[in-house]
């Protein structure tokens, strides 16, 4: 049944989707092709709205697909959705897997367009955005080491997010809070970061799991650099004088994993015991 609730959801998305991927693609080709013109005013900018458009692939896929998860579970098209002859917990599941699996994708896309575009410039010898490329592989080769746990957990707290912020719709959208409409889900929405913030602070008190890499490497690579490190040093020698810079802290990951699952949990019950469609 889990495979069919996947079908469906491709059927009723992949053309919205792929309209996104594409759109924001053409954009981000046509802007970093543009920036390799001899025209140095204005490559930075082109530069940047090169990386943009890629990157804002995954963030346009999940609201697109949290808005259809409101709209097919509230709205008008709830009362289809739960002719269906399964539990919610199975809807909620089949939802929520194709939004995690969806965004993954759009991820990589995005990854894959951004260093597509650091490539691109980093072929054109006058390019000052040609060492962005260089910049990154630095800071690839530095946390080399690192990097079997920095991604995995990264993942895992990207899935949480996801977990928590679309079962903090449902939790918010239970008919004991109707008269509240659309403002319900909104509300829901930032108490659920609200409760992130708070639960990741005190995590990373109670917890401690942290990783250090060397940064000092990472500085005295980018010393070699040239305009871009430059430009983002001011930053990085403030953010080494004001905090711990060079520290990973994995409290905050536990915190948000430990809170999806419990807002997981809630969700399940508020779907299958007090759904309200509108």
């Amino acid at each position: 049944m889990l495979t069919t609730l996947l079908s469906q959801e491709l059927r009723t998305n992949w053309r919205r989707i792929l309209a996104i991927v594409v759109v924001m693609s053409v954009v981000g080709l046509s802007a970093a092709a543009a920036s390799l013109a001899d025209t140095p005013i204005v490559e930075t900018e082109l530069m940047g709205i090169a990386l943009a458009s890629f990157l804002s692939i995954p963030v346009f896929i999940f609201l697109l697909l949290l808005i259809e998860y409101w709209r097919s579970l509230y709205g008008k098209s709830g009362y289809f959705t739960f002719m269906i002859p399964v539990r919610g917990r199975a809807i909620f599941a089949a939802k929520l897997l194709f939004m995690i699996l969806t965004t993954v994708v759009g991820t990589i896309l995005a990854i894959a367009g951004c260093f597509l575009t650091a490539w691109m410039n980093s072929q054109k010898t006058s390019s000052v955005n040609g060492e962005l490329l260089d910049l990154v592989l630095d800071a690839l080769t530095v946390l080399g080491p690192w990097l079997w746990v920095v991604i995995p957990a990264g993942i895992i707290a990207v899935i949480a997010l996801i977990v928590g912020l679309v079962a903090s719709l449902s939790i918010s959208s239970q008919s004991r809070w109707n008269h509240l409409g659309l403002g319900a889900p909104v509300i829901g929405s930032v108490l659920f970061f609200f409760s992130v913030t708070i639960t990741a602070g005190f995590m990373s008190w109670v917890v401690p799991l942290r990783l250090h890499y060397d940064h000092e490497a990472l500085l005295q690579r980018w010393q070699h650099r040239g305009w871009l490190y430059h430009e983002i040093m001011g930053d990085l020698e403030y953010a080494t004088a004001r905090s711990n810079f060079g520290l990973i802290d994995f409290g905050p990951i536990l915190a948000v994993v430990i809170l999806a699952g419990l807002l997981g949990w809630w969700a399940v019950r508020s779907i299958e015991d007090h759904t309200s469609v509108r």
